[in-house]
This record gives structure tokens, sequence and C-alpha cells, in this order.
């Protein structure tokens, strides 16, 4: 059973990036609990440092997909070349809603992780994104029509396994402890 402190003592707790904080809980039990939890993570400041990084990278991809998808003319006869570019359009459009898709490989690498490694684990999730981005540009570079409509049906595909495989990377450096 918990000792119940009746006053509002402060206590420190340390994160994994060197900073700290002080925090006003009555229960000794919740005082252990949070400075083992932030012992393993990154305070709320670097945790922010790091979404800024992942939504610049966000920013700068889609103003570079829209200039590409404006930049790449498309070949092949004038109907390939209309029904192509809606198809470019429209996955585009529904990709930049859909870009970050953080939660889900944020979850994966924290499970996988056991959030031991803060610094590696955020960096992880960063390196995904990034090989997602890239994957995105890659795809708006091809300029042949028929290539777009092909393709059509597996665009999303195609992006989903490359980040996949970018995830699978990342947690295999996590779990034998290569990242820094």
């Amino acid at each position: 059973m918990d000792r119940l402190n009746n006053s509002s003592d402060k206590f420190e707790i340390k994160f994994a990036c060197g900073h700290a904080e002080l925090r006003v809980t009555k229960r000794d039990s919740f005082n252990k609990i949070a400075i083992q939890r932030a012992a393993r993570m990154l305070c709320g400041a670097c945790l922010a440092d790091y979404d800024a990084k992942r939504k610049r990278l966000i920013e700068d991809s889609i103003r570079r997909a829209n200039e590409a998808s404006k930049s790449v003319k498309l070949t092949g006869s004038r109907k390939q070349i209309e029904w192509a570019e809606r198809i470019r359009d429209r996955w585009l459009f529904d990709l930049q809603r859909d870009i970050p898709q953080t939660p889900s490989v944020e979850n994966a690498i924290y499970i996988a992780s056991g959030n031991e490694q803060a610094f590696a684990v955020q960096q992880a999730i960063t390196s995904v994104l990034e090989v997602r981005l890239k994957a995105i540009e890659e795809v708006l570079d091809h300029g042949q029509a028929a290539w777009w409509i092909d393709w059509r049906y597996q665009l999303n595909e195609r992006i989903n396994k490359i980040t996949n495989n970018a995830m699978g990377s990342e947690l295999r450096l996590l779990s034998i402890g290569q990242m820094p």
C-alpha cells in the first residue's frame, strides 16, 4: 500500500537528455515511477525540437513535391497525360494529408525498443520519415503518363513498403544497440 504523504513535496526528475524538472506529488510510489520513466525519456523541450525538425522536413518535402508535380511534364498521348495528371494530383493531395505517419512509426519504435534509448528512438523516427519523404519525391520524378496509369493502385503500397523496410532497419539497429 502506498504511503500517503500529506505534504506537497517537490522532487526532481532527470530525463535521458540530461534536463531536469521539479514535480509535485503526494504519493512516494508515483515519484519513484516518474523518476524511473523520465530516465528513459526525453524532456518536453527536446521532444518538441525533434517534432519541429520533422515538421520542417514535411513542409520542405510538400513544397518540393508540389514543385516537382509542376515541373515534371508527363509524356504520352494527350488522353494519357490528362488521366495521369489527375491520378498524380489526387495521389499527391491524399498523400500530403497523410505524409507524417509518425504516430504509427513512433508507437512501433517505442514498443520495440522498450523506450530505453530516448535519443536513438527519436532519431529512428526521423530517419524513417526522411526515407518516406524521399520515396515520395522519387515517385514524383516519373514523367511517363503510362507509368502513373499502370501504378495508380500500387502507389501507396509502394511508399508504405519502403517506409516499413526503413522502420525494420531502424528497429534492428535499435535492438542491437548500434545507434547513439
